[in-house]
């Protein structure tokens, strides 16, 4: 497998920024539903799954994950 570095013409965000959006938006989630039992995060498959389970690691209320795996049609 090639490496994505080498046949990206330019990265828009690099993996700390994501990081540490990541940990932003766990405080936040963890925060708006402290209250909830019912935390559900949905994964759009495949692209999103490595996403998911980062962001997932910063929750620190109790939730569950799902996943969907969609099709595409035509040519788009």
């Amino acid at each position: 497998m090639e490496d994505y570095k080498k046949i990206l013409k330019e990265i828009l965000i690099d993996e700390k920024q994501i990081q540490t959006r990541n940990i932003e938006l766990g405080k936040l989630i963890s925060k708006d539903y402290q209250e909830s039992e019912d935390l559900l995060l949905i994964c759009i498959l495949r692209g999103a799954f490595i996403f998911l389970s980062d962001l997932s690691r910063q929750i620190t209320v109790q939730h569950a994950m799902d996943f969907m795996a969609i099709s595409s049609y035509g040519t788009g």
